[in-house]
This record gives structure tokens, sequence and C-alpha cells, in this order.
């Protein structure tokens, strides 16, 4: 989720997750891009555990889903995750989901892309959300600023408006 870049995670889908007709429950779309988020957070070097450790976390605000086509048990999946903007308390996030046979192999050699590498087509796409994360502390909980270390490690672009 490091802003300028995209995050892409494989992953399958688990029999956990699947409703009587073997696909996702609707509800569950949002498990599969928050454990994408999470890991996209890891690998930027600021996991969700660190983020509550330090007494924060992201919780979820808004968001706004588009359903192209189920996604079934056992789909081997990719999801994309991408910061799009940033203020002070909150950063809106663009993922998107495609079954991993619509990918370049070369996509799956590593984590991190430039914002300019392309996005399936929605002909290909499961599933899309587009979402607002806001930053919270822990105690008490109530909305608070993304803390400098999170803003350092997406490379956010609330650092430029935080000097002004």
């Amino acid at each position: 989720m490091i802003f300028g870049k995209i995050h892409i995670q494989t992953t399958e889908v688990p029999f956990h997750l699947v409703d009587a007709g073997h696909a996702v429950y609707h509800a569950n779309y949002l498990v599969l891009f928050d454990q994408a988020r999470s890991e996209a957070l890891k690998q930027a070097g600021y996991s969700a555990v660190e983020l509550w450790n330090d007494g924060f976390a992201l919780a979820l605000y808004e968001n706004t889903s588009r359903y192209f086509r189920p996604a079934t048990y056992g789909q081997k999946i990719s999801i994309f995750t991408t910061a799009l903007a940033a203020t002070g308390t909150s950063i809106k996030v663009q993922q998107h989901m495609v079954p991993i046979t619509s990918l370049s192999a070369d996509l799956l050699k590593t984590e991190f892309f430039p914002a300019t590498t392309p996005i399936p087509d929605e002909k290909l796409r499961i599933h899309t959300v587009e979402m607002t994360l806001v930053c919270i502390k822990l105690n008490p909980p109530r909305p608070t600023r993304i803390p400098q270390r999170l803003v350092e490690t997406l490379n956010l672009a609330v650092a430029k408006s935080r000097a002004r």
C-alpha cells in the first residue's frame, strides 16, 4: 500500500468464506481485501500488529464496492492494492480482485510495482473496492492523525502537506 506503487497479493479462496453455492459470501470479499491490505502494510515494513502495538489502527470509514462476477472456493486470485490519497487522518485505498489466470507470470515475481502497472480490464475483474480508512488511536478509541512512521513507510503525500 505504498503511495505511488501497487501491491499484488496472490491467494486461494478458502472454504470458510464461501456460501452454499461455493461462491464468496458478499461480506467476505471485505475479509479478502483486508488480508491483502494487511499484507501490503507488512511488506512495506509496518505491520498491522506493529501499528496496534504503537497504539493505532486503521478503521474502515467508507467503502464503495463493485461486483463483476463471483469468486469461488479454491479459485486462485490476486488482489491489487494501492493508496490513492491521504489526509491528515485518513487514507483512500483502491483494490481490484482478479483471477490469477488473467495475470502475466511477470507480475507474480515481486510484490510492489510502479503505479503505472496496468490493472486488468473490468472484463477480467471479480470485484473492485474503493475505501477510506481512518486512523484511530486505540486508547481511548478516537480519530487521530496518521502516525509519522506510517506516513514515512507508505510514502504518503500527507507528509508534504504537514510541512506547510
